[in-house]
C-alpha cells in the first residue's frame, strides 16, 4: 500500500501547489488599455458587448479596436497592457504571431478566443507558434453543444463568479489541447462538459497568454459569459515588490517564506 500512499501525498501537493498558484494573480482594478483585433462581424464581441463585461466592475479601462486589419505596424501593440483577439481571416498571420510574442515578451496579456484558435481559420502564427506561445494545440473546430464541466482550479481570478457557462447557438469550438510535455507551463483552469479544454493559461512567459475556446459573438457564449470576458480581460500577475517572477511561478512554498523575512526586516 505504500506506492499508493506515497502517489495520494504526490496528488495533494500538486493541488495545493495550484491553488497557492491562484496568489500569483490577480484582477486589474486601476486603469489599463485594451486593443480588439476582430473581423467586426457576428463571430466576435461587440464594442457594446465588451463594455458591458468591463463595466461589470469599473469603468476604468480604455478599448479600442483595430480597424484596419490590412496594416500592422511594428509598434501596434506597444501602448496596449491587454490584446484580445477574435479574428478569424484578411490578416498577416505571420506578422500577428511575431508582434504578439513580442508584446509577451513586454510582459502584456494576450486573451484568444474562437475562432483565432483553431485551423478551420485564421490564427497567428511566425514565433507565436514556432516558440510555443499558444496555450491549446491547433485543430479544426467541431460543433458540440456544452455547458460548463470540470473547474480545476475554481479559486483562479479567471473563475471568479463563473457559475454556469453555454456555448450558445454558435455551437463551433476550438478543439484544441494542452500540448504534450508542457503541463507546467500551461494551467488549464476547466473543460467543457465532455471533457474538452475550455480554458487554458500559458505562465511560462513574461507576459500571459489566455485562451478560451469559445465564441463570444452574437451567438456565442451566455449565462456567466460576460463576466468571463471580464475576469480574462481583467487578469494579471500580481505585483510582488523584491520577489523574482521565478519564485512566484515555481515555488509559492518559498513566496511566503520570503515574505516572512520582510515582513521581519
Amino acid at each position: 500500500h505504500r506506492p499508493s500512499s506515497l502517489s495520494s501525498m504526490a496528488d495533494d501537493n500538486k493541488d495545493e501547489h495550484k491553488d497557492n498558484n491562484n496568489d500569483q494573480y490577480c484582477l486589474r482594478d486601476t486603469h489599463f488599455k485594451i486593443l480588439h483585433v476582430s473581423n467586426h462581424d457576428q463571430y466576435s464581441p461587440t464594442e457594446q458587448v465588451l463594455n458591458e463585461a468591463l463595466q461589470l466592475t469599473n469603468k476604468d479601462y480604455e478599448l479600442q479596436t483595430l480597424k484596419d486589419r490590412s496594416k500592422l505596424p511594428d509598434d501596434l501593440f506597444d501602448n496596449f497592457d491587454t490584446i484580445l483577439l477574435s479574428v478569424w481571416s484578411s490578416i498577416d498571420v505571420q506578422k500577428l504571431g511575431n508582434l504578439l510574442a513580442n508584446a509577451v515578451d513586454q510582459g502584456k496579456h494576450v486573451v484568444i478566443l474562437l475562432f483565432s484558435n483553431a485551423t478551420s481559420y485564421t490564427y497567428p502564427q511566425g514565433r507565436f507558434v514556432t516558440e510555443k506561445y499558444n496555450a491549446i494545440t491547433r485543430v479544426p473546430t467541431q460543433s458540440i453543444k456544452g455547458t460548463l464541466g470540470k473547474k480545476y482550479q475554481p479559486n483562479h481570478p479567471i473563475m471568479n463568479g463563473i457559475n454556469e457557462l453555454t456555448v450558445g447557438t454558435e455551437a463551433r469550438r476550438a478543439m484544441g489541447t494542452i500540448p504534450e510535455g508542457e503541463e507546467e507551463s500551461i494551467d488549464r483552469i476547466a473543460d467543457w462538459d465532455n471533457g474538452n479544454v475550455l480554458i487554458a493559461i500559458r505562465h511560462n512567459k513574461p507576459g500571459l497568454i489566455t485562451e478560451i475556446t469559445c465564441s463570444f459573438g452574437t451567438n456565442g457564449a451566455i449565462k456567466d459569459a460576460k463576466k468571463l470576458l471580464n475576469n480574462a480581460l481583467r487578469l494579471d500577475r500580481r505585483k510582488h515588490p523584491a520577489i523574482n517572477a521565478d519564485v512566484l511561478r515555481i515555488c509559492p512554498s518559498k513566496l511566503w517564506k520570503l515574505f516572512a523575512e520582510d515582513l521581519g526586516n
